[in-house]
């Protein structure tokens, strides 16, 4: 055989464990819903949501910085805003795929090249990770499709496109590089993801601020760099060339991925429970089956790691120009998702019992305890910093407990497994598009709101429904 063979017979294979992986995650929806045409339709609810944030954001951002062509007047922050938001979408994608899974166990025995497998799952995430990186640069995106003749606006998304997508690939050999160093040593593996992903948006991020002219800063650094380039390629049809090297580059950081090893699940410690714990209550039990799902903990260390590191650049510059902390909120309430997801094949012991329903308000209970330290600790130390006042978090609690119910009971209908490896990204990214979603409809709800009372009916109306539809998700599923 050929090495050319060789090549196409490798990327024939990928593609067969990529659909198939796909075509598995369907399937359990279905069987989950009792039917594929309830699966299909929560999917097309789905993207019609994310269709609804994209609008959402496009024109909400485009409307406020009035006629700035952003990607003309300020290249070098669209390089940076670019690729920092697209890592992002990529890592909440990535950190809740498994490195091991059934279906992957399941097919090892077979003559099938490890590469192939590892690149299938990696394209998954790049894929739900593309979805996520739209979402949030919808406003650049839809400028550049909006702006000079149709050739021009095809150049400038295909450009843009094609920065997300090597963005994309760098996150995940790069995140996969140093979790393995880190978990060379004797770092705990879930540790290691989550530092890992942690020091990669870091990296992102720093390429992002350096680009601003904000605070005395004189912009430096790689997309200030990067910037000559994509004001070269915006200027005339030569820009096509610059597409096809991003292209090139991001199909060479795509074949490295399947050479990258995966990290080593840990054996965990032999834990001995004491008497009074075996004997806790169901919201304990449910707490400490939540957090001791891998990605569950993974995704929990990086989030809490994104705000630490939030808190200490706004307390170093004494201001959050960008309103990082309104970003990081939403994400803080989509930790929910995972919650159901590790404990539904045990059900059946509670309908054994005669209490099918006994684990819905205790795992309710859990999440929002764990939730509640989380957040109140971050929001009183923005209060401490002086960015916001402790009316501020009082007036933010009450929505972020509905987000986090509404996560909550997205992650019921999608539950995250590991099963196969797009479960738990496609989890993530459908609970923060909802919860992005419910914040914006919720902030122009109150903006029109003069009353007090009547945006305190508001925020326990959007408490009431989102409890509510996690009470009938959850007992749909607990009577199945």
């Amino acid at each position: 055989m050929t090495k050319a063979n060789e090549g196409r017979h490798r990327h024939r294979a990928t593609a067969v464990l990529f659909v198939a992986a796909w075509r598995s995650w369907f399937n359990q929806i279905a069987r989950a819903l009792g039917a594929r045409w309830k699966a299909a339709l929560l999917l097309a609810a789905l993207l019609a949501l994310v269709i609804v944030a994209v609008v959402w954001s496009a024109a909400s951002v485009l409307d406020s910085i009035g006629g700035v062509q952003l990607l003309h007047e300020a290249p070098a922050v669209v390089v940076g805003a670019v690729s920092c938001l697209a890592a992002l979408g990529t890592i909440l994608a990535a950190l809740y795929t498994p490195d091991r899974n059934t279906l992957t166990a399941h097919l090892s025995p077979l003559p099938i090249e490890p590469a192939a497998l590892r690149r299938a799952a990696r394209t998954q995430e790049l894929l739900v990770g593309l979805v996520l990186a739209v979402t949030l640069t919808a406003p650049i995106l839809s400028q550049a499709a909006l702006s000079g003749p149709p050739e021009a606006a095809v150049r400038g998304v295909a450009l843009l496109l094609g920065l997300i997508a090597v963005a994309e690939n760098l996150t995940l050999v790069a995140t996969r590089l140093v979790g393995l160093a880190l978990a060379a040593g004797r770092i705990e593996p879930s540790v290691a993801r989550a530092l890992a992903a942690l020091a990669v948006l870091a990296a992102f991020a720093w390429m992002f601020l350096a680009s601003l002219p904000i605070n005395f800063n004189e912009p430096h650094g790689p997309a200030v760099w990067s910037a000559a380039g994509l004001v070269w390629a915006l200027d005339g049809p030569q820009g096509w060339v610059l597409v096809g090297a991003l292209g090139a580059v991001s199909g060479g950081l795509w074949l490295a991925l399947g050479r990258v090893d995966d990290i080593e699940p840990g054996r965990g410690r032999d834990r001995r429970v004491s008497a009074r714990r075996a004997g806790a209550g169901m919201v304990s039990l449910e707490r400490r089956q939540w957090l001791r799902f891998g990605p569950n903990l993974v995704m929990l260390i990086f989030l809490n790691g994104v705000a630490v590191l939030a808190l200490a650049g706004t307390g170093a510059s004494g201001n959050d120009p960008l309103g990082t902390a309104y970003l990081i909120l939403p994400m803080l309430s989509a930790v929910g998702v995972g919650a159901f997801g590790p404990t539904r094949r045990v059900l059946w012991l509670y309908r054994m019992t005669g209490r099918p329903l006994a684990w819905v308000v205790p795992k309710m209970l859990a999440v929002c305890s764990v939730w509640a330290v989380v957040v109140v600790g971050y929001g009183a130390a923005l209060a401490l910093l002086g960015q916001w006042t402790w009316h501020d978090l009082a007036w933010m609690l009450p929505i972020s407990l509905a987000e986090l119910l509404v996560a909550m009971a997205v992650g019921v209908l999608l539950p995250v497994t590991a099963d196969q490896s797009i479960s738990g990204s496609i989890s993530e990214a459908a609970a923060l598009v909802s919860v992005i979603v419910l914040a914006a409809g919720f902030q122009s709800a109150l903006a029109g709101v003069d009353s007090l009372w009547w945006a305190l009916a508001l925020q326990v109306a959007a408490i009431g429904l989102a409890a509510l539809g996690y009470g009938l998700v959850s007992v749909r599923a607990a009577l199945r």
